[in-house]
């Protein structure tokens, strides 16, 4: 079997048949599904048995108690049969052609052991440009991390990888969880990027990355853990210092904390210096915020 799906999920009920509909519409059919309950309680075991039903051979239902989507993620690949594993979050889509389109690519590049496409965001049926959308196709490094981590979860691993560190189960780090694996995962390894759009993501208040004081909270954490335990030259640790202050800045604009956003967009342009991006969150503090969330959307 070529792919194990991975969907973590907790109390998505009603958007969750979406997501599992997109797996089971894909092209490539060599796949099994596998949904990792992170101890909901809506009716998701309910849900996900209804599918279950009419494709038996396909879906297999894990439920684990609330231990946070890194934990439900590491079940799901410990748990898997398939020679690569897909993450999939249960408020996302597949497009039709995502497993196709990676299984094309695991045939071009047989040494690669992460591999992950461009996505769009979806928001009241509007569609908007994520931040992968910028880069071309090709190999990346951990070095593109230390600005953020645009791929969100869009990920496919080898799953007999070695060396794969699987995600850091620190309820702390939660939300920030993808950022370190990546980050961890390709100090020695790289990804390799697909230049085509093969994944929907939903954009919704129920996304944690709208929980402005938790980001933060948690972005910092998350700073501190690779500074940590992450080796990285001088000219690295300035990069990720600069970035994680303006991240935080936006975060704190966008949560109505003016006086937050200056402290954190001082630092940054104190590592750094000012550029572009810092001068647009700098007017956006005197005089608006739309462009504050886009630049949210492209640095997160």
């Amino acid at each position: 079997m070529l792919f194990t799906v991975v969907i973590p999920t907790y109390n998505r009920k009603d958007i969750l048949g979406e997501t599992i509909q997109s797996v089971l519409n894909q092209k490539f059919t060599d796949f099994e599904l596998l949904i990792v309950d992170d101890g909901s309680t809506d009716n998701t075991k309910e849900l996900v048995a209804e599918y279950m039903s009419r494709n038996p051979l396909k879906i297999k239902y894990i439920y684990q108690n609330n231990s946070e989507r890194s934990a439900a993620r590491n079940n799901g690949i410990q748990s898997a049969l398939g020679d690569f594993v897909v993450l999939l979050d249960s408020d996302d889509t597949f497009l039709p052609h995502h497993l196709e389109l990676l299984a094309q690519t695991i045939r071009k590049h047989p040494s690669c052991n992460f591999f992950s496409t461009h996505y769009d965001f979806i928001e009241n049926e509007k569609t908007f440009r994520s931040p992968v959308s910028s880069l071309k196709e090709g190999v990346y490094d951990y070095r593109l991390f230390l600005k953020g981590n645009p791929f969100a979860c869009n990920v496919c691993l080898r799953r007999d990888n070695p060396k794969l560190i699987l995600f850091n189960e620190n309820r702390n780090l939660s939300v920030m969880e993808d950022w370190i694996f990546f980050i961890e995962n390709l100090q020695h390894d790289f990804i390799y990027l697909i230049g085509i759009i093969s994944v929907h993501m939903r954009e919704h208040e129920g996304r944690s990355m709208f929980q402005n004081k938790l980001v933060i909270k948690r972005k910092i954490l998350a700073h501190q853990y690779i500074r940590k335990n992450v080796q990285l030259s001088g000219p690295e640790l300035e990069l990720l210092d600069s970035n994680a202050s303006f991240f935080c800045s936006i975060h704190s604009y966008l949560d109505n904390d003016n006086h937050q956003a200056r402290n954190f967009l001082k630092k940054s342009v104190k590592r750094s210096g000012s550029n572009s991006k810092t001068v647009i969150l700098f007017l956006k503090l005197v005089a608006g915020r739309n462009i504050a969330q886009f630049i949210s959307r492209l640095f997160r």
